[in-house]
């Protein structure tokens, strides 16, 4: 399978052709994947020439969506069919009714005639806790806030992602949303990141958690922080915290974009502080 990367092209062989388009599904929000008949000057001559649910079969079968499941959207592509005049076949993807961002969408991929490609929409920062065991707060619950500040090569903060800023100014990094007791399995809370969108001026990305009610890291257990692949739910590497103590921060980890692309550094540096304001400094010494 020869793989693309976005904005590559490749040759497909002759005959008709089956494109898959890989999308993943979101809770509440369908993915609606179309095909446009496109003339050479970038036109769509009506909307004959579109080809989605509510029309699953344009031109004669030069294009037909085959259907939608699991995830993945499928057509069939009849290059001899295709009219005269017409020089490309887009494809598209929309959220329905738009009920939620499009950012939701992690990424898109591509199969047709032995090509294959992704556009990574994002990757998931993870990062966890739990209450110890004898806490004995009235409610038994723990508020830890994560946060990423984003800095520039000189060390200069560019601004910040937490839950009362949950998106970056060009929309590459999104939080989603404060969880307020830290209970439950898996991700507590959860910072999505497109690396391929970032500022170009964004050189370090550092991941943080602290406590916005005072609560002290000799009240918490099993933190950690974890970056995913977000479509083919891998887990890339993960930071579990073992000390606790009377602190009310941790930088956790960081993403650094060097010469070769981005790296990621465990950190797990206690720092005192309850809000971004009061840890920033500290985290700007550890990049």
């Amino acid at each position: 399978m020869n793989e693309l990367t976005p904005g590559a092209n490749a040759a497909l062989p002759p005959g008709d052709l089956t494109v898959l388009i890989c999308h993943g599904t979101i809770a509440g929000a369908e993915i609606d994947v179309s095909a446009f008949l496109v003339t050479g000057t970038g036109k769509v001559r009506s909307d004959a020439d579109m080809c989605f649910y509510g029309q699953p079969s344009v031109a004669g079968g030069a294009v037909t969506l085959v259907g939608t499941a699991g995830g993945e959207t499928r057509f069939r592509v009849a290059p001899g069919r295709v009219p005269a005049g017409i020089k490309k076949v887009v494809f598209t993807a929309t959220i329905h009714e738009n009920k939620v961002p499009f950012a939701s969408v992690p990424e898109i991929g591509l199969e047709v005639g032995g090509v294959s490609g992704r556009i990574p929409c994002a990757g998931i920062m993870g990062l966890g806790w739990s209450p110890i065991e004898d806490y004995d707060d009235e409610d038994g619950s723990i508020d830890l806030d994560a946060s990423v500040i984003i800095f520039d090569q000189h060390g200069e903060e560019l601004e910040s992602v937490s839950f009362y800023n949950l998106v970056s100014d060009d929309g590459s990094i999104r939080h989603a949303g404060d969880n307020l007791t830290g209970d439950g399995e898996g991700d507590d809370e959860v910072i999505h990141v497109d690396l391929t969108r970032i500022n170009p001026a964004a050189k370090h990305l550092v991941f943080t958690v602290t406590s916005f009610q005072g609560h002290t890291f000799d009240e918490v257990d099993n933190a950690f922080a974890r970056l995913v692949d977000a479509v083919r739910g891998v887990e890339l590497c993960r930071y579990t915290l073992s000390e606790q103590g009377p602190h009310t921060g941790v930088i956790m980890v960081s993403l650094s974009r060097g010469a070769g692309g981005w790296t990621v550094r465990a950190l797990g540096s206690a720092c005192d502080g309850y809000t971004l304001d009061e840890i920033s400094d500290f985290a700007r010494h550890l990049i």
